[in-house]
């Protein structure tokens, strides 16, 4: 892996100030180590973690998508130190075009819910995706692709299966290469649309304990990208704890060339029975960077924090294979720059200054069982379009189309679609429209 240059190393003494302004007062919360990776360029690996305690019901065990997206935008800006979220994400893709197709890897692997990446998370990214700006246009969403294991698990975990020409697609892998690729002996095929279908791609793994490798996250990830990974017991010797194959699944140029940011969703966390066993703790965290190794190292730092035994962090040698053998990245904590953002201050923020804040437009609840009220505000008398789409672009139901006065607005969707039919659990966008300005917002649905 190429070191990426740092994105602080060049800092100026207003844009030093610049930032400090956009995590000071009434915003972000910033610890010692983001001034830290400003004061110490030669630090080869950026690593954010963004924290916020109301990124999850822990009562409902359940995902608040706003928070979520909050959480991932800040995140990919304090990384880049790029303050719009467009050309933050458009910085991480050398060469990207409005042409280019973008994977996102993420892991369903297991049909109970939260065992794995959780579709806010995927979403989220999208989101920040589609803002990627080229001559005036924004990244097409067709071009984004949720991807993973054979079975579809993805549904099962709440993603909305879309193979359509709009909306950001979402499916299983189906085709594989004829050619087969060595790992540490054994030969594997991966999935076409690493090979063939994307440009680039974004690793979105799960916070979690695995028996047969201490840890399951970024790295391990690939395995679901490979054909039949469950019935190689090679693979999956437990003697071996996984190496070197992890970590050498990593190193095959189809997925190092184009694998160029990863995530780490620990909204929940498994510390043990892993990779099957329900959630253990609640971190309320997403861990970003594009060393895979230091992302990898750090969610391993806090398994162990949060609980997992000695005995399994002794397992997880593929972290440091990948980096001595391998070189895919840093497992050296003197070279690996954690920066710790705290958005839950942006929450609060938001939700005591709501009767004046004329950008207003959320749910609650967020998730929701049988309804969500819908609320925003309008700066002055418009013709308003309120509707519920589903990640394919299809409209499900329009809410309201009327002129609105001037001030604060609540409308009410009991999860139906225009027919009148319940709707499935699972993620959907909420589009207003006023005039020229138009404002989304992701939902999701689930009854447990």
């Amino acid at each position: 892996m190429k070191n990426r240059k740092k994105p602080f190393s060049s800092l100026e003494r207003r844009d030093f100030l610049k930032i400090l302004s956009l995590t000071g007062v009434g915003s972000l919360v910033t610890s010692k180590s983001a001034v830290a990776s400003i004061l110490s360029p030669a630090a080869a690996s950026k690593v954010v973690v963004v924290t916020d305690t109301n990124a999850t019901d822990k009562t409902a065990k359940k995902v608040n998508s706003d928070v979520v997206q909050t959480m991932v935008d800040e995140g990919i800006k304090n990384y880049t130190a790029i303050d719009n979220v467009g050309d933050a994400w458009k910085s991480i893709f050398p060469g990207i075009t409005q042409n280019s197709i973008i994977g996102l890897k993420v892991n369903t692997l297991f049909s109970t819910r939260n065992t794995g990446t959780h579709p806010q998370v995927a979403y989220a990214v999208a989101e920040g995706l589609k803002k990627m700006n080229f001559g005036g246009n924004n990244f097409p969403e067709n071009n984004i692709i949720i991807f993973d294991f054979y079975q579809n698990y993805l549904a099962t975990q709440g993603y909305t299966i879309n193979r359509s020409t709009t909306g950001v697609r979402c499916f299983p892998n189906s085709e594989y290469t004829t050619e087969t690729y060595d790992i540490g002996g054994v030969n594997v095929k991966l999935t076409k649309i690493i090979t063939e279908t994307i440009d680039y791609m974004v690793n979105i793994a799960y916070l979690k304990h695995h028996f047969l490798s201490g840890v399951s996250l970024c790295m391990k990830n690939h395995y679901g990208s490979l054909q039949n990974p469950e019935i190689s017991y090679l693979l999956h010797d437990s003697s071996r704890n996984g190496s070197p194959y992890i970590a050498a699944i990593n190193s095959l140029e189809p997925i190092k060339s184009k694998q160029k940011f990863c995530i780490i969703d620990g909204l929940f966390g498994v510390t043990s029975n892993g990779p099957s066993g329900v959630p253990t703790v609640i971190p309320d965290k997403i861990i970003m960077g594009q060393d895979i190794v230091a992302v990898d190292y750090t969610g391993r730092e806090l398994l162990k924090t949060l609980g997992l035994l000695t005995s399994q962090v002794n397992k997880t040698v593929h972290i440091d294979i990948a980096a001595t053998t391998y070189a895919l990245g840093t497992n050296e904590p003197a070279n690996i720059n954690v920066v710790d953002i705290n958005t839950t201050a942006l929450a609060i923020q938001d939700k005591a200054g709501d009767e004046d804040n004329r950008e207003t437009f959320r749910n609650a609840p967020n998730p929701f069982g049988a309804g969500t009220e819908i609320r925003f505000f309008l700066k002055s008398a418009a013709h308003v379009d309120l509707s519920i789409y589903a990640y394919n672009g299809t409209r499900l139901a329009h809410l309201i189309s009327r002129h609105l006065e001037e001030g604060s607005h609540t409308i009410r969707w009991n999860g139906l679609d225009a027919s009148g039919n319940d709707m499935p659990d699972g993620v959907y966008l909420c589009e207003l429209k006023t005039g020229n300005d138009t404002r989304s917002l992701i939902m999701q649905k689930f009854k447990p």
